[in-house]
């Protein structure tokens, strides 16, 4: 195996995990990635004492058995990874409420004849349910309307979706989304809230959230788990190829990766050989990128694949703190952002300077569209203008700013999107030597635990496919 070359594209956590599990298996790979750091959405950028991150990208076991990843991680970052407790609230309903929503939050932020409308809606769902009347559950909004009732959709779900994904709810494939909306009934929430109220036990678990309220971040940001992967991969032999962009993926006329041909910034091209591929970029790009194209048929389908990107408008601020909580939702269509992150709140003294903090506000939007494009100035301009409107900041306080753009974040399930998913899935399959992993390789959300597991795990098929070829 010391003669293979492993070629691995991005170095967000997913391709790091690949590269750490080869390079601690003998098989020292070359990493490229198009940005001049490592992290991807796990980076960090440093600017006049602060340290911003990509969003706050706290790392724990989503799902049993991801602890060892967690645990590895730990051991790895040692006293660079503090534990911290989570706090987060939502603007729900005019009102700032722990979030995920618990029965008691609801009831302080509804009024009473919205309370009685979600009621009546929910029990006349669940009496539907009961009598098997069948119901629209392709949609996410035909799946919410269907446990929830209207009532609880138009005021809470049916909002913040939009919002978030820019699109139609009943456009919304109900299948992937639903990951991240509770299944938990309604009614056993309110069965929970009772027997507290009464001093009986409810196992102490958050009626909405599987995520624990522990979870793990690096004092220096989230860069510190990146740039720690990347210098154990060099000390065992691994490259990597920063700010450098993949121009082509060369195939042989049996359909195997030979070559990745790459430009680094000053335009100069290189051409990498290879014996095995690992993609984490986006779908349609790893599609667009071959030579000879593959199929009118698969470019068409890795077309429809859409992603919604985020744009972090970044304000540093001479006050020493904002929010108690560390992120915080805005639902409604009032303000333009929808969650707010204030990193000094996670507990480290390194992201902002003694008495003073710093917001990073997200808004989604789609690469190449108008609020894409839109002059940072005005970004800033009509954010800070909501900031005022909820009380929040005074523009006095801002002392400088900065916008950020990151594309392909959020994988966009529409109601067609799985049949495109499948096409364009089944026609990179037939590539002997490559795989596409990842949150944007496979299309599909994940946490940092996962991210860093997937590209893990792809190592022992990686080996079996040299050892086979060889």
């Amino acid at each position: 195996m010391d003669n293979k070359r492993v070629v691995i594209v991005g170095a967000g956590l997913t391709g790091l995990g690949a590269a750490w599990e080869l390079s601690e298996n003998g098989i020292p790979p070359i990493v490229i990635e198009r940005m001049p750091r490592v992290g991807g959405m796990a980076g960090s950028i440093e600017r006049d004492g602060y340290i911003f991150d990509l969003g706050i990208h706290g790392l724990f076991p989503s799902q049993k058995g991801n602890e060892a990843i967690v645990d590895r991680m730990r051991s790895l970052l040692g006293d660079e990874l503090i534990p911290v407790k989570k706090r987060t609230a939502i603007f729900f309903n005019e009102r700032y409420v722990n979030y995920p929503l618990r029965f008691n939050d609801m009831f302080r932020a509804l009024d009473w004849d919205q309370m009685i409308r979600c009621f009546l809606d929910f029990s006349k769902t669940r009496i539907r349910r009961r009598l098997g009347h069948k119901m629209d559950e392709e949609s996410f909004e035909g799946w919410i309307k269907s446990h929830f009732g209207g009532a609880l959709y138009n005021i809470y779900f049916g909002p913040y979706a939009k919002k978030v994904w820019g699109v139609s709810c009943s456009r919304l494939s109900s299948s992937q989304l639903l990951r991240r909306v509770t299944t938990v009934s309604l009614w056993d929430i309110a069965k929970k809230a009772t027997r507290r109220l009464v001093g009986l036990s409810t196992e102490g678990k958050s009626e909405y959230s599987q995520q624990p309220q522990i979870f793990y971040y690096g004092q220096r940001g989230a860069k510190v788990m990146a740039e720690k992967i990347k210098d154990v991969v060099e000390r065992n032999g691994g490259t990597f190829l920063l700010a450098h962009d993949v121009e082509r993926i060369n195939l042989t006329p049996d359909n195997r990766v030979a070559s990745v041909s790459v430009r680094d910034g000053s335009g100069a091209e290189k051409i990498i050989e290879c014996d095995y591929l690992i993609s984490t970029m986006s779908l349609p790009r790893l599609v667009r990128s071959f030579n000879p194209l593959l199929p009118r048929e698969t470019l068409a389908a890795s077309n429809e694949l859409r992603y919604r990107a985020i744009l972090f408008i970044n304000l540093m601020l001479a006050r020493p703190r904002v929010y108690e909580a560390q992120w915080v939702y805005y639902s409604d269509g009032k303000t333009l952002f929808n969650r707010i992150n204030e990193y000094p709140n996670l507990g480290s003294p390194h992201f902002a300077p003694e008495g003073k903090t710093s917001l990073s506000i997200e808004v989604t939007c789609f690469e190449g569209d108008d609020g894409w494009n839109r002059p940072p100035e005005e970004l800033v301009k009509q954010c800070v203008s909501d900031l005022q409107e909820l009380d929040l900041i005074r523009e006095e306080e801002i002392e400088g700013y900065f916008v950020t753009k990151l594309p392909n974040v959020y994988p966009l399930f529409e109601l067609d999107t799985e049949r495109h998913l499948a096409r364009t899935m089944e026609s990179l399959s037939r590539i002997g030597n490559c795989s596409t992993i990842g949150r944007q390789g496979r299309f599909m959300y994940m946490n940092m635990d996962e991210a860093l597991l997937e590209g893990i795990t792809e190592c022992a098929r990686v080996r079996n496919a040299l050892e086979s070829a060889h």
